[in-house]
């Protein structure tokens, strides 16, 4: 798809119910229509808002949640007011604490089966 609006919409649809392959694919239409709006609309047209909203989306389902990040954040700033993006942000911040809560427990637990195994090695 070389339209970045209508991959944008694609994009919106997929939620859901989409593989990650046809995701990236409209994900990387929607980026490069953002690249050209950024150069055409400075305050923040209703395309190319709808373009970062659109990349939020498609960054948060493939779990790329620094890019979601990113974008949500540009969005926001565009609207501050806007209940939709600042719904969205939350979404995508409680995905990022959640994801980093995760991370943690991974760390503890391979450093608690690291000291277990010096443990019963440094007894022998």
């Amino acid at each position: 798809m070389s339209d970045p609006v209508a991959a944008a919409a694609a994009l919106r649809a997929t939620v859901g119910g989409s593989s990650r392959a046809e995701i990236r694919e409209l994900l990387t239409t929607v980026n490069g229509g953002l690249s050209h709006s950024e150069s055409i609309y400075t305050s923040g047209g209703a395309e190319h808002k709808a373009l970062l909203h659109a990349a939020t989306i498609g960054h948060f389902q493939l779990g790329q949640y620094k890019a979601a990040r990113a974008r949500v954040v540009q969005l926001v700033g565009l609207d501050p007011t806007d209940q939709t993006s600042i719904e969205l942000k939350e979404m995508v911040e409680g995905a990022i604490e959640k994801d980093g809560k995760i991370g943690l427990a991974i760390v503890g637990g391979v450093v608690a089966a690291a000291a277990a195994t010096f443990a019963v090695l440094w007894r022998r």
